[in-house]
């Protein structure tokens, strides 16, 4: 064979890949991004001033803490114990909630983590069996323990996108999330018994307005995946 004819036979070779690559990716990228899945109430809304024995009241959201779309802060008094908790919610339509997580926010304020406290905390609903973790902090005299979990606000399998269109969406865009994390102080057994109840309240009050694809997690990978250049 000629050069002439390499030359042209490996012209052809790339032409033709390139017009696969570029069919391909007019396919992946035809879904468009990943669509944004609404709650369909605000936070407000869903998660009631009195759950069980608890009592609410409003807290202010300090602006460094106000990133994703719609957000809760609430100090809790249980009426019987006096017990104290600060729950903490925050929606966002792109996921930038789960930027956030309680490893990084305690250590930027200065509490250490106590690895003795480290635990999940399980329920056992079939739709949404995935753990609530538990994390105990401390900085001088002062204790805390956080509960952290969030749900991944999923569309719905039957949109018309295909499994590769939806990788593809993911490597650029990620689902709309929420965040929850409960805060009690005075890390003490009583102190953690009512916050685990506490916390398994909160989120059994928030499945009647969960979309229906939901899904519950505590770790902390973002829900977009990472690609080096």
């Amino acid at each position: 064979m000629s050069f002439t004819s390499r030359a042209i036979l490996a012209i052809g070779l790339l032409a033709t890949a390139l017009l696969v690559q570029t069919a391909l990716l007019w396919h992946l990228s035809a879904a468009g991004p990943t669509p944004d899945i609404a709650l369909p109430r605000k936070l407000g809304e869903i998660m009631p001033l009195e759950i069980g024995a608890w009592q609410g009241e409003e807290l202010e959201v300090s602006e460094l803490a106000s990133y994703g779309d719609d957000h809760l802060k609430r100090v809790y008094t249980d009426q019987q114990t006096g017990q104290q908790v600060v729950l903490w919610m925050v929606y966002s339509k792109d996921g930038l909630d789960r930027g956030h997580h309680p490893e990084i926010c305690t250590q930027v304020s200065g509490m250490s983590e106590d690895m003795s406290g480290q635990d999940s905390v399980l329920h056992l609903e079939k739709q949404h069996p995935a753990a609530i973790h538990q994390f105990l902090y401390r900085r001088g005299n002062d204790s805390q323990w956080i509960y952290y979990w969030h749900y991944t606000l999923k569309p719905p399998p039957n949109d018309g996108v295909t499994q590769l269109q939806r990788k593809y969406q993911l490597n650029h865009n990620r689902y709309s999330s929420m965040t929850l994390e409960v805060f009690a102080p005075n890390a003490a057994p009583i102190s953690r018994e009512l916050a685990i109840a506490f916390v398994k309240l909160v989120d059994s009050k928030l499945q009647a307005d969960l979309p229906k694809h939901a899904v519950r997690g505590s770790d902390r990978k973002p829900v977009r995946r990472i690609i080096a250049n």
